[in-house]
């Protein structure tokens, strides 16, 4: 099993299919034009560490260059392709996936998904990404960490978000429900970015130890989060939606194991 990651410099690529269409370019029409020294300072770091994470530099042009990753682990592939990059504002496309990173703007925060990546920053446009089309369907959530203890993190199931944030402790974690995807955007922003006003905008509630969280949560609960917020900005429309939509969650939502997704007391992120 191999993966490939190109690489190219941000100013240079647009979007993704711009990405994969200078990596199919490198393959079918390879040449020896000057190496950027950011280019040439990266692929100097990549073979650094070619033995311990089984990444080969296959190609390095004026273009950019293209890696590929050897053995299982392509997340962990992805983690190190992705550190290298963040401080050269060297975008990367992950060909398998169709996935590009720009780091440009980037935040230095962990960021774990539900489909099994872990991400060592955060930009806004990812956070769209990530939040809006949303990640795993079978595992839907997302955790931004400084570290163990602190973090917060979104999971979703039908239209409602679970929200939850913890400062350090037990005794500081803390848990609200939205059904609106713009808010669970900015409020992780806002977090990431050290902005605090994301912990007075909305009602959090204290998590007491096993709480079940979203799994048990009663349709009064979701509406009083709403009405509470004060970043919802919840228009006369908005409401009759989300009354209809809780007058027919008569069933329960199915548990999902916290312990898959975000840090607890005794385990590391």
């Amino acid at each position: 099993m191999s993966c490939d990651f190109g690489v190219a410099p941000a100013a240079d690529v647009d979007n993704a299919l711009d990405a994969l269409e200078r990596y199919r370019q490198m393959w079918a029409h390879p040449y020896s034009g000057q190496i950027s020294p950011t280019v040439c300072d990266f692929v100097a770091e990549a073979n650094r560490h070619s033995s311990a994470d089984d990444l080969v530099v296959t190609i390095a042009d004026s273009r950019g260059a293209v890696l590929r990753a050897k053995g299982p682990g392509r997340n962990r592939h992805l983690y190190t392709v992705l550190q290298l990059t963040k401080d050269r504002d060297l975008t990367v496309l992950d060909v398998q996936t169709g996935h590009l990173y720009d780091p440009r703007g980037h935040i230095d925060v962990v960021v774990t998904i539900g489909d099994g990546r872990r991400l060592p920053y955060l930009t806004a446009a990812l956070l769209e990404d990530l939040v809006v089309a949303g990640t795993d369907p079978d595992d839907p959530f997302l955790v931004v960490s400084r570290d163990n203890d602190t973090y917060i993190g979104a999971r979703r199931h039908e239209w409602v978000y679970e929200l939850e944030y913890r400062a350090g402790s037990t005794t500081e974690h803390f848990r609200v429900y939205t059904t609106m995807h713009t808010v669970v955007r900015a409020v992780l922003w806002a977090w990431a970015c050290g902005e605090p006003w994301w912990s007075v905008a909305l009602p959090w509630r204290r998590v007491e130890p096993g709480s079940p969280g979203i799994e048990a949560a009663s349709g009064a609960e979701i509406l009083l989060d709403e009405l509470s917020s004060m970043a919802t900005g919840l228009t006369v429309d908005r409401l009759a939606l989300l009354d209809t939509f809780l007058s027919m969650r008569v069933t329960p939502v199915p548990t999902l194991d916290p312990n898959r997704h975000r840090p607890d007391d005794d385990a590391a992120q």
